[in-house]
């Protein structure tokens, strides 16, 4: 498997590949000291076990990014370093999309010509530009400071402030669509 993992046809070309002259030849140049030392440390007994995560270069150069955990065992009754690699590119190419996706997404509501907000438990936790101006704020976190020094929706006039919360906690709890109807 790891062979394959890390493009070469079989695990006699690895082992070929891997030798004492050039070690750890998917491991980047910038990296190989640092990975060796993890290794022989691991090696030598000194640590019990290395966990590690980077990226590796396959065979034909693709970069990979992997988990490695590497312990110390005996094989054939003399000291070795047993390493397990998992490949965790596909997860890092789904984090980085969800992250883009996120930015995109915080991007579109941010700058959204509405206002918009995020209540938790009855308090903001968001609100954009856009609510932050129309509601007298210069920013949209000066807004979150003076709701948390002050009575919950202080944009909501004194008199109507109780009814409107009353509303609002009726609709977080899924019994009114919309609060203040």
């Amino acid at each position: 498997y790891l062979a394959d993992l890390l493009g070469y046809g079989a695990p006699q070309d690895y082992l070929d590949a891997t030798t004492r002259r050039e070690p750890m030849p998917h491991v980047a140049e910038h990296k190989r000291a640092e990975s060796l030392e993890a290794f022989e440390r691991v090696q030598s007994g000194e640590q019990d076990v290395a966990v590690r995560e980077g990226t590796l270069a396959r065979s034909d150069g693709a970069l990979m990014h992997v988990h490695s955990t590497s312990r110390r065992i005996q094989w054939e009754a003399r000291p070795a370093v047993l390493t397990a690699i998992l490949d965790l590119t596909e997860r890092v190419a789904l984090e980085e999309g969800l992250r883009h996706s996120e930015e995109r997404y915080r991007a579109l509501v941010e700058s959204a010509e509405i206002g918009i907000t995020v209540h938790v438990d009855g308090a903001p936790v968001f609100i954009n530009h856009y609510l932050a101006n129309l509601l007298g704020y210069a920013a949209p976190q000066d807004y979150l400071d003076a709701t948390a020094r002050r009575e919950a929706m202080p944009h909501v006039a004194e008199h109507k402030r109780a009814d409107f919360l009353e509303a609002f906690e009726r609709g977080q709890a899924g019994e009114q669509d919309v609060a203040g109807r």
